[in-house]
């Protein structure tokens, strides 16, 4: 991967060329990363999971997940990350970490002028309209919690 990684920086590659190489790099990534990322789905809390399993399970997905974004961040897969990050997040009650992971990937797909930036993949898509929704619940939570502790 490195080679194909320095590939790219050759003076003079061809546009075609560097298409080309984009494009093997991302697929390739996208390939690498599914096992960790399966890892991580099936440790991420869903709806029936006991309190005491989400708190046991969520730290090692949460850590995954983060090295999934950290290592393969142009990948559709590090885009869904940043969701399932946030739910883990939402587990362990820790909400101002679940809005950053939201907000993350939400300023990924926002340009400089504040404007959505559409995503190529539907899966993506789809994340982006669940961070921004979730995101917003838990702003208005925090803030209706606020309210009350005054």
């Amino acid at each position: 991967m490195t080679y194909y990684k320095r590939g790219l920086q050759v003076p003079g590659i061809e546009a075609k060329t560097k298409q080309s190489l984009e494009s093997y790099i991302k697929e390739t990534e996208e390939l690498i990363v599914q096992g960790p990322y399966q890892t991580a789905l099936s440790l991420v809390p869903t709806e029936g999971t006991d309190a005491e399993k989400k708190k046991a399970n969520a730290p090692r997905a949460i850590q995954i997940l983060n090295d999934i974004i950290a290592n393969y961040p142009n990948t559709d897969i590090a885009d869904l990350s940043y969701v399932q990050l946030g739910i883990c997040y939402e587990a362990l009650e820790q909400w101002d970490n679940a809005i950053n992971a939201y907000g993350r990937l939400l300023k990924k797909y926002t340009d400089a002028k504040g404007n959505p930036i559409v995503p190529y993949s539907d899966n993506v898509v789809s994340a982006v309209e669940y961070a921004k929704g979730r995101r917003n619940q838990l702003l208005a939570f925090k803030a209706a919690q606020q309210k009350v502790s005054r």
